[in-house]
C-alpha cells in the first residue's frame, strides 16, 4: 500500500513537469490576498458594449471670445462643520454594496405523476466593509430571502488583519475553501439523496476539506514565504465553552516548482465528528498544459495515523482529476470543465471502488445582439449507472436588469424506475449595487 501511494505521487508530479514545459503559465500560486473579496461577492457585472465616442473636449470652447486681460476669480472659502467632517470620515471608512436576485415563472415535473408548479424566489444580500486603515478591515453580510418561506441570515461577519506587513489573520463567521478542483468541491447542486422533486445525487465525495463545516466560527493565519504560503486554520462552533478537542484543525503548505503548483494539506477533525476518519491528508498538483488548466488531487481518510502504510488504517481514498479551458478571444465565448473522480475503500472486509464523471460547459455572447447564453451540467456515476443532465438557456436585454431563462433537466439510469424530466421558464432579475 505504501509503495503504491508514493509511486503514484512520483508519477503524477513527473508527468506534469515533463508535458507542461511548453506552457508559460504564470505561477498560479497566489500570494496572500490582503483584501479578500467576500465569499458571496456574487454574479459578474453585466458587460457594457458599443460605447459611443465622446466629442472632442476642445470643441466646447470653439465659440469663446478672446480676452485682453486675465480674469481673476474670487473663490469663496467654506469651512466644514463638525458634522460634515464626521460624515466625510465615515463615508471614506465604511462601504456598502449589495446583490439582488429574483426569479418568477412556472415549472413542470414528470416523475411518477405530472405536476405543474409556480416558482417565486427573492434574495437580497447587503455587504458591509469597514476599513479604517489599509491593514485592517471588518466585513459582514446580511441576507434576506423568500423561497419556501421568509428567511433572514447573517452569512458572514469577520475581520481581516495584516500583521507587521507579513502575516495575514482572518477570524469570525465565514466559510473557507481550499483546493484546485472546481466541480467536486461543493454540494450545492448535486441533487438529493432521496428523490422527490429533484434528481438523485451521483454521490460525489467533495474535495474541499472544509465541506460539512458550514459557516462556523473560524480562524485563518497565512504566512507567505519565498515561493509559497503556509496556512493554518481552526473551525468550530462556540457555545460558551471552549475546548480544543471540539474544533477542527487544518494545515496547508503550498508552493511552486517549475511553474507547477503543489499543495500539501491535512485536517484533524474534532473528536465529536470523525465520521470520515480521525485524520485527513492530501496532495494536489496544478499546471497549465497546452493551454488547458489541469489538476489532480488525492485525499486519504485515516482511522489511525499509525497505520499510514496499511489499508486497515483507511476509511477511503479519493482521487479527483480535471481540466478546464476558456476560449474568449472570439464570439461566441466557449468554456468547459471536466472532472473524473475515483473512490477506493481499501478495507478488506468491505473493499469497493466507484467512478464518477462531472461536466460543465457553456456558450456566451450568442445571437445577433450577443445577448444569449447556453449552459450545460452533467453528472454520471459510472459504477452505479445513473446520472442527470441539465440545460439553461438565457436571453438578456428583454427588460432592464432582467433575463428570460428556460431550464430543463433529466435524470436517468438504474436508480430511476423511469426517466425523470423537469422544466421551468420565467423571468430572472439581477442587480448589483
Amino acid at each position: 500500500m505504501k509503495k503504491v501511494i508514493f509511486t503514484s505521487i512520483f508519477l503524477l508530479i513527473s508527468t506534469f513537469m515533463i508535458f507542461g514545459q511548453e506552457d508559460s503559465e504564470q505561477n498560479s500560486l497566489e500570494q496572500t490576498e490582503i483584501n479578500q473579496e467576500e465569499s458571496s461577492d456574487a454574479s459578474e457585472i453585466a458587460e457594457f458594449n458599443d460605447f459611443e465616442d465622446f466629442d472632442d473636449f476642445d470643441s466646447i470652447f470653439d465659440d469663446a471670445e478672446d480676452l485682453d486681460e486675465a480674469v481673476a476669480e474670487e473663490k469663496e472659502t467654506k469651512t466644514s462643520t463638525p458634522v460634515q467632517i464626521l460624515v466625510s470620515a465615515f463615508s471614506s471608512m465604511v462601504r456598502f454594496s449589495g446583490n439582488f436576485t429574483a426569479e418568477a415563472g412556472v415549472a413542470f415535473f414528470h416523475t411518477n405523476e405530472d405536476k405543474f408548479s409556480g416558482v417565486l424566489t427573492v434574495n437580497n444580500t447587503l455587504y458591509m466593509t469597514v476599513s479604517p486603515i489599509d491593514s485592517f478591515s471588518v466585513r459582514g453580510s446580511f441576507e434576506t430571502g423568500y423561497s419556501n418561506g421568509f428567511t433572514i441570515t447573517v452569512p458572514t461577519f469577520y475581520f481581516d488583519y495584516f500583521l507587521l506587513n507579513r502575516v495575514f489573520i482572518s477570524a469570525g463567521k465565514k466559510s473557507l475553501s481550499w483546493g484546485y478542483t472546481r466541480l467536486f468541491n461543493d454540494s450545492t447542486y448535486y441533487g438529493c439523496g432521496t428523490h422527490s422533486y429533484c434528481l438523485y445525487s451521483t454521490g460525489p465525495l467533495y474535495t474541499n476539506i472544509f465541506n460539512g463545516d458550514g459557516s462556523p466560527l473560524c480562524l485563518e493565519i497565512r504566512y507567505p514565504w519565498s515561493t509559497g504560503t503556509i496556512t493554518f486554520a481552526v473551525t468550530g462552533t462556540f457555545n460558551g465553552d471552549i475546548k480544543p478537542e471540539k474544533f477542527n484543525y487544518y494545515g496547508s503548505l503550498e508552493f511552486s516548482v517549475l511553474n507547477t503548483s503543489i499543495n500539501l494539506f491535512m485536517k484533524r477533525p474534532s473528536v465529536s465528528a470523525p465520521e470520515d476518519g480521525n485524520f485527513l491528508y492530501g496532495m494536489e498538483v496544478k499546471r497549465t498544459i497546452f493551454g488547458f488548466d489541469t489538476y489532480v488531487q488525492t485525499i486519504g481518510y485515516l482511522n489511525d495515523i499509525k497505520l499510514f502504510s496499511s489499508s486497515k488504517g483507511y476509511n477511503y481514498i479519493v482521487c479527483t482529476t480535471g481540466l478546464y479551458r476558456l476560449f474568449d478571444t472570439f464570439d461566441p465565448n466557449i468554456g468547459f470543465n471536466l472532472e473524473y473522480q475515483f473512490e477506493f475503500l481499501p478495507d478488506p472486509k468491505n473493499r469497493s471502488t466507484c467512478h464518477r464523471l462531472a461536466f460543465e460547459g457553456g456558450l456566451k455572447r450568442l445571437g445577433k445582439n450577443k445577448n444569449m447564453k447556453l449552459g450545460i451540467i452533467s453528472h454520471f456515476n459510472i459504477t452505479e449507472l445513473h446520472g442527470f443532465t441539465g440545460l439553461n438557456f438565457a436571453v438578456s436585454g428583454i427588460l432592464p436588469y432582467a433575463d428570460w431563462t428556460t431550464k430543463a433537466a433529466v435524470g436517468y439510469g438504474k436508480k430511476y424506475n423511469a426517466p425523470v424530466f423537469m422544466m421551468s421558464t420565467g423571468l430572472s432579475l439581477a442587480l448589483d449595487y
